[in-house]
């Protein structure tokens, strides 16, 4: 799918698997991170971007809307 998203989507840089130390930081440097999965309840992601500080806007899937009632950084959409 990766050639049918870079050609519906120019200006977005797919960068593929990261190292882990570099994907935190892109996470870190993020103003927000964003969930669009509708299955997924718990992404890794989405917890690093919490451990980090950085907000989170997500779906309501599995745990999510739980989440979002304890911690005021995630929304639920």
């Amino acid at each position: 799918m990766l050639a049918e998203l870079r050609q519906r989507f120019p200006d977005v840089r797919f960068t593929g698997e990261l190292p882990r130390p570099q994907a935190l930081a892109w996470i870190a440097a993020a103003d927000v991170v964003i969930s669009a999965s509708k299955r997924e309840g718990a992404p890794t992601a989405l917890r690093e971007a919490r451990a980090l500080g950085v907000p989170v806007v997500a779906c309501a899937a599995g745990d999510l809307p739980e989440r979002a009632a304890r911690d005021a950084g995630v929304w639920i959409a």
